[in-house]
């Protein structure tokens, strides 16, 4: 008569998995990230949190590992997204990893906005003066993540030495006034709008 002992078959996903992408852009995230610690914590050792291609472990890398005891990171603002589409969180124990991961899609916001428009209506050369308008990304109307608009003049489209034009815009905003007679100096030749939001300037 052999003896015998019940096989218990250990499952410890977590819970859920939330991220909000609170970094407007297109290229970046960042935000805070949250799951839920699973019901069985028995052999529990830790979380594994990954980037990944796909919703599979293939493609994967790894960002962080965290004590039980943990359940929110901050991802910095500025974080490259590159080609990762999906969170994944494992929980591991002292012997191995979980095979199979929660994985969460990146929806990631942007909050480029769009149809940038000024044309000049003050005819005197050095001045400028008319209205700059735009729409705000679709992504912004979906989320409502902007809390104001900023406008620049800048010396190139990617804001090399950029200088604010006037305060700080609520988020509904969608034009501001350049008053007739406005001088442009000569580095001033591009105008530029980004958005603030939770964690940093849209750059």
């Amino acid at each position: 008569t052999p003896s015998a002992t019940l096989v218990i078959d250990t499952y410890q996903p977590v819970a859920f998995v939330t991220f909000p992408d609170y970094d407007l852009d297109g290229a970046e995230i960042g935000g805070t990230m949250e799951w839920g610690t699973p019901a069985d914590t028995t052999w529990l050792a830790s979380f594994e949190v990954y980037f990944s291609v796909g919703q599979s472990s293939s493609g994967r890398s790894h960002f962080a590992s965290f004590s039980v005891g943990t359940n929110s990171i901050t991802i910095p603002a500025d974080t490259p997204i590159g080609a990762f589409t999906h969170i994944l969180v494992y929980t591991k124990s002292v012997l191995a990893e979980q095979t199979t991961p929660y994985s969460l899609a990146i929806d990631n916001v942007d909050g480029t906005v769009q149809s940038l428009y000024f044309k000049d209506e003050d005819l005197d050369p050095g001045d400028i003066g008319g209205t700059i308008s735009w729409m705000r990304h679709a992504d912004t109307l979906r989320f409502d993540r902007v809390s104001t608009y900023h406008v620049y003049f800048a010396l190139s489209s990617t804001g090399y030495y950029r200088d604010q034009f006037g305060p700080d815009l609520s988020s509904q905003a969608t034009q501001v006034l350049v008053p007739k007679g406005t001088t442009l100096a000569s580095r001033l030749s591009q105008t530029i709008v980004t958005c603030q939001f939770t964690i940093a300037e849209e750059v």
